[in-house]
């Protein structure tokens, strides 16, 4: 009985650290009209545009590049799963 118990909880931790939500990924120009994409992408726990772009200006990342942009956008990239089966 102890065996199936502690097979039964270590199946839930598996099941319960499972990511899953959406993947967005930041993009900006300079004043000098180079374009830039940034090489770090971000997880939600689910889509919603107007809220990834309020999240991402809370981050260290925007502190950093905010004041070297000129324009930048949020896009959305698509599923976790869609980014885990490409071997991220």
């Amino acid at each position: 009985m102890k065996k199936i118990l502690i097979i039964a909880i270590a199946a839930l931790s598996m099941i319960a650290c499972k990511k899953s939500g959406v993947v967005y990924k930041f993009n900006y120009t300079t004043p000098n009209d180079h374009f830039y994409v940034a090489t770090n992408y971000f997880f939600r726990d689910y889509r919603d545009d107007k809220e990834a772009v309020q999240w991402y200006k809370g981050t260290d990342a925007w502190k950093d590049i905010s004041t070297k942009c000129d324009t930048f956008w949020v896009e959305y990239w698509g599923t976790y799963d869609e980014w885990k089966s490409i071997g991220h």
